[in-house]
Protein backbone atom coordinates (compact mmCIF):
# COMPACT_ATOMS: atom_id res chain seq x y z
CA UNK A 1 0.00 0.00 0.00
CA UNK A 2 3.14 2.25 0.63
CA UNK A 3 3.25 2.53 -3.32
CA UNK A 4 -0.16 3.61 -3.70
CA UNK A 5 0.39 7.41 -2.80
CA UNK A 6 3.45 7.66 -4.90
CA UNK A 7 1.91 6.36 -7.40
CA UNK A 8 -1.09 8.76 -7.48
CA UNK A 9 0.88 12.15 -6.98
CA UNK A 10 2.84 11.32 -10.28
CA UNK A 11 -0.30 10.93 -12.03
CA UNK A 12 -1.46 14.16 -10.34
CA UNK A 13 1.93 15.98 -11.54
CA UNK A 14 0.99 15.10 -14.96
CA UNK A 15 -2.28 16.91 -14.62
CA UNK A 16 -2.77 20.46 -15.54
CA UNK A 17 -3.53 22.81 -12.62
CA UNK A 18 -6.54 24.50 -15.16
CA UNK A 19 -8.20 20.88 -14.41
CA UNK A 20 -8.06 21.47 -10.73
CA UNK A 21 -10.48 24.57 -11.23
CA UNK A 22 -12.91 22.24 -13.32
CA UNK A 23 -12.97 19.81 -10.08
CA UNK A 24 -13.85 22.54 -7.84
CA UNK A 25 -16.56 24.31 -9.65
CA UNK A 26 -18.33 21.07 -10.44
CA UNK A 27 -18.01 19.71 -6.60
CA UNK A 28 -19.64 23.47 -5.36
CA UNK A 29 -22.28 23.06 -7.97
CA UNK A 30 -23.35 19.61 -6.50
CA UNK A 31 -23.24 20.51 -3.31
CA UNK A 32 -26.88 20.70 -1.51
CA UNK A 33 -28.91 23.08 -0.04
CA UNK A 34 -26.01 25.40 -0.89
CA UNK A 35 -27.48 29.13 -0.41
CA UNK A 36 -24.51 31.34 -0.35
CA UNK A 37 -24.46 34.56 1.99
CA UNK A 38 -23.58 37.53 -0.62
CA UNK A 39 -22.51 39.55 2.32
CA UNK A 40 -20.24 37.64 5.18
CA UNK A 41 -18.58 36.08 1.12
CA UNK A 42 -17.35 39.51 0.49
CA UNK A 43 -16.26 39.95 4.29
CA UNK A 44 -14.63 36.82 4.63
CA UNK A 45 -12.97 37.64 1.59
CA UNK A 46 -11.90 40.92 2.66
CA UNK A 47 -10.15 38.94 6.22
CA UNK A 48 -8.62 37.01 4.29
CA UNK A 49 -6.78 39.24 1.52
CA UNK A 50 -5.77 40.22 4.67
CA UNK A 51 -3.28 37.90 5.35
CA UNK A 52 0.06 37.91 3.13
CA UNK A 53 -0.34 34.64 1.16
CA UNK A 54 -0.20 36.07 -2.34
CA UNK A 55 -3.29 34.49 -4.25
CA UNK A 56 -6.33 34.46 -6.22
CA UNK A 57 -8.27 32.16 -3.59
CA UNK A 58 -12.67 32.83 -3.29
CA UNK A 59 -14.11 32.41 0.12
CA UNK A 60 -17.80 31.42 0.03
CA UNK A 61 -19.95 31.32 2.93
CA UNK A 62 -22.56 28.87 2.75
CA UNK A 63 -25.78 29.45 5.11
CA UNK A 64 -26.39 26.01 7.08
CA UNK A 65 -26.66 25.03 10.72
CA UNK A 66 -23.69 22.71 11.00
CA UNK A 67 -20.04 23.40 11.64
CA UNK A 68 -18.54 22.47 8.43
CA UNK A 69 -15.44 24.68 6.34
CA UNK A 70 -13.48 22.95 3.54
CA UNK A 71 -10.83 23.63 0.38
CA UNK A 72 -12.33 22.97 -3.01
CA UNK A 73 -9.15 22.17 -6.01
CA UNK A 74 -8.90 25.26 -7.95
CA UNK A 75 -8.74 28.03 -5.11
CA UNK A 76 -11.88 28.22 -3.42
CA UNK A 77 -12.69 27.81 -0.05
CA UNK A 78 -16.65 26.49 1.65
CA UNK A 79 -17.07 28.05 4.82
CA UNK A 80 -20.49 26.90 6.63
CA UNK A 81 -21.64 30.57 8.95
CA UNK A 82 -21.81 27.79 11.92
CA UNK A 83 -18.06 27.88 11.57
CA UNK A 84 -18.15 31.85 11.88
CA UNK A 85 -20.51 31.63 14.54
CA UNK A 86 -18.58 29.07 16.79
CA UNK A 87 -14.90 30.40 16.57
CA UNK A 88 -14.12 33.06 19.40
CA UNK A 89 -11.25 35.26 17.50
CA UNK A 90 -9.36 36.38 14.43
CA UNK A 91 -6.42 34.24 15.43
CA UNK A 92 -8.98 31.37 15.61
CA UNK A 93 -10.65 32.00 12.19
CA UNK A 94 -7.37 32.86 10.81
CA UNK A 95 -5.95 29.41 11.87
CA UNK A 96 -8.71 27.94 9.75
CA UNK A 97 -8.34 29.93 6.74
CA UNK A 98 -4.53 29.38 6.97
CA UNK A 99 -5.43 25.20 7.00
CA UNK A 100 -7.41 25.06 3.95
CA UNK A 101 -5.14 27.30 1.82
CA UNK A 102 -3.07 24.80 2.32
CA UNK A 103 -4.60 21.97 0.95
CA UNK A 104 -5.40 24.12 -1.68
CA UNK A 105 -1.24 24.74 -1.93
CA UNK A 106 -0.33 21.39 -1.75
CA UNK A 107 -3.37 20.00 -4.05
CA UNK A 108 -4.51 17.71 -1.43
CA UNK A 109 -8.01 17.35 -2.56
CA UNK A 110 -6.40 16.59 -6.61
CA UNK A 111 -4.30 13.97 -4.80
CA UNK A 112 -6.96 12.41 -2.37
CA UNK A 113 -9.13 12.40 -5.56
CA UNK A 114 -6.19 10.35 -7.53
CA UNK A 115 -5.97 7.99 -4.14
CA UNK A 116 -9.63 7.19 -4.41
CA UNK A 117 -9.87 6.43 -8.28
CA UNK A 118 -6.52 5.30 -8.91
CA UNK A 119 -7.22 1.71 -10.69
CA UNK A 120 -8.87 4.01 -13.17
CA UNK A 121 -6.51 5.85 -13.76
CA UNK A 122 -3.35 3.93 -13.78
CA UNK A 123 -5.23 2.33 -16.61
CA UNK A 124 -5.31 5.17 -18.70
CA UNK A 125 -1.83 5.71 -17.82
CA UNK A 126 -0.35 2.25 -18.76
CA UNK A 127 -2.44 2.61 -21.96
CA UNK A 128 -0.95 5.38 -23.04
CA UNK A 129 -4.29 7.14 -22.54
CA UNK A 130 -2.72 9.46 -19.67
CA UNK A 131 -4.90 12.79 -21.27
CA UNK A 132 -8.21 11.03 -20.42
CA UNK A 133 -7.14 11.31 -16.41
CA UNK A 134 -8.16 15.28 -16.92
CA UNK A 135 -11.08 13.84 -17.58
CA UNK A 136 -11.70 11.36 -15.10
CA UNK A 137 -10.63 13.73 -12.24
CA UNK A 138 -13.49 16.05 -13.61
CA UNK A 139 -16.25 13.14 -13.90
CA UNK A 140 -14.95 11.60 -10.60
CA UNK A 141 -15.01 15.09 -8.75
CA UNK A 142 -17.46 14.50 -6.03
CA UNK A 143 -16.17 11.02 -4.83
CA UNK A 144 -14.06 14.08 -2.76
CA UNK A 145 -16.89 14.85 -0.84
CA UNK A 146 -17.13 11.34 1.13
CA UNK A 147 -13.48 10.77 1.26
CA UNK A 148 -11.57 9.96 4.12
CA UNK A 149 -9.19 13.24 5.54
CA UNK A 150 -5.51 11.66 5.09
CA UNK A 151 -3.83 11.55 8.45
CA UNK A 152 -0.21 12.96 6.71
CA UNK A 153 -2.53 15.75 4.86
CA UNK A 154 -4.07 16.96 7.48
CA UNK A 155 -0.76 17.15 9.27
CA UNK A 156 0.74 18.83 6.48
CA UNK A 157 -1.72 21.28 6.43
CA UNK A 158 -2.04 22.32 9.81
CA UNK A 159 1.77 22.60 10.05
CA UNK A 160 1.79 24.71 6.80
CA UNK A 161 -1.38 26.64 8.17
CA UNK A 162 0.50 27.77 11.45
CA UNK A 163 3.61 28.84 9.15
CA UNK A 164 0.86 31.52 7.65
CA UNK A 165 0.43 32.55 10.67
CA UNK A 166 3.73 32.94 11.83
CA UNK A 167 4.49 35.15 8.95
CA UNK A 168 1.52 37.37 9.10
CA UNK A 169 2.29 38.03 13.23
CA UNK A 170 -0.73 36.19 14.49
CA UNK A 171 -0.82 34.65 17.54
CA UNK A 172 -0.16 30.97 17.32
CA UNK A 173 -2.66 30.36 20.28
CA UNK A 174 -5.39 30.94 17.94
CA UNK A 175 -4.87 27.30 16.07
CA UNK A 176 -5.14 25.39 19.67
CA UNK A 177 -8.03 27.11 20.41
CA UNK A 178 -9.31 26.40 16.97
CA UNK A 179 -8.79 22.90 17.42
CA UNK A 180 -10.40 22.95 21.25
CA UNK A 181 -13.38 24.57 19.62
CA UNK A 182 -13.36 21.67 17.31
CA UNK A 183 -13.24 18.94 20.31
CA UNK A 184 -15.47 20.84 22.23
CA UNK A 185 -18.57 20.32 19.08
CA UNK A 186 -17.19 16.82 18.67
CA UNK A 187 -17.68 15.74 22.09
CA UNK A 188 -21.07 17.71 22.32
CA UNK A 189 -22.12 15.77 19.06
CA UNK A 190 -21.38 12.39 20.84
CA UNK A 191 -22.76 13.11 24.39
CA UNK A 192 -25.68 14.29 22.55
CA UNK A 193 -25.57 10.41 20.86
CA UNK A 194 -26.17 12.83 16.91
CA UNK A 195 -24.76 11.13 14.09
CA UNK A 196 -20.99 13.09 13.64
CA UNK A 197 -21.29 15.54 11.15
CA UNK A 198 -18.92 15.20 8.06
CA UNK A 199 -16.58 17.46 9.53
CA UNK A 200 -15.93 15.56 12.84
CA UNK A 201 -16.26 12.22 11.03
CA UNK A 202 -13.88 12.68 8.08
CA UNK A 203 -10.82 14.22 10.33
CA UNK A 204 -8.31 12.80 12.33
CA UNK A 205 -8.56 12.95 16.15
CA UNK A 206 -8.34 16.76 17.47
CA UNK A 207 -6.29 15.27 20.65
CA UNK A 208 -3.61 14.35 18.20
CA UNK A 209 -3.64 17.14 16.30
CA UNK A 210 -3.75 19.67 19.29
CA UNK A 211 -0.35 17.51 20.62
CA UNK A 212 1.86 18.18 17.62
CA UNK A 213 0.52 22.02 16.85
CA UNK A 214 1.23 22.36 20.50
CA UNK A 215 5.27 20.98 20.14
CA UNK A 216 5.45 22.93 16.95
CA UNK A 217 4.46 26.31 18.67
CA UNK A 218 6.88 25.18 21.40
CA UNK A 219 9.98 24.30 19.16
CA UNK A 220 9.29 27.64 17.16
CA UNK A 221 8.37 30.67 18.97
CA UNK A 222 7.66 34.06 17.60
CA UNK A 223 6.75 37.20 18.47
CA UNK A 224 2.53 38.53 17.49
CA UNK A 225 1.42 41.63 17.10
CA UNK A 226 -2.39 42.36 17.08
CA UNK A 227 -3.73 43.18 13.54
CA UNK A 228 -6.69 45.63 14.44
CA UNK A 229 -8.12 45.23 10.72
CA UNK A 230 -8.30 41.38 11.23
CA UNK A 231 -10.22 42.55 14.06
CA UNK A 232 -12.57 44.97 12.72
CA UNK A 233 -13.43 42.77 9.97
CA UNK A 234 -13.58 39.72 12.58
CA UNK A 235 -16.04 41.80 14.90
CA UNK A 236 -18.41 42.52 11.60
CA UNK A 237 -18.54 38.75 10.56
CA UNK A 238 -20.05 38.20 13.96
CA UNK A 239 -22.47 40.81 13.59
Amino acid sequence: MRGIPFVSDIIVNEVPIDVDKQVGQKILREIPNSEIDEEKSILLNDFFNQLVIGNETQIIVVKGPIFNAFALPGNSIVVFDAVIKSVHSYPELSALLAHEYAHIKNRHGMRTLAHENLQALLTNELGGDGVNNSDNFIRNANMLRSAKKSRGFEKQADLDGLDILRKNKINSQGFIDLLETINSLEESEKKNKQVLSVYFSSHPETEDRISYIKDEISENTYTFENNLKLEEVFNQLQN
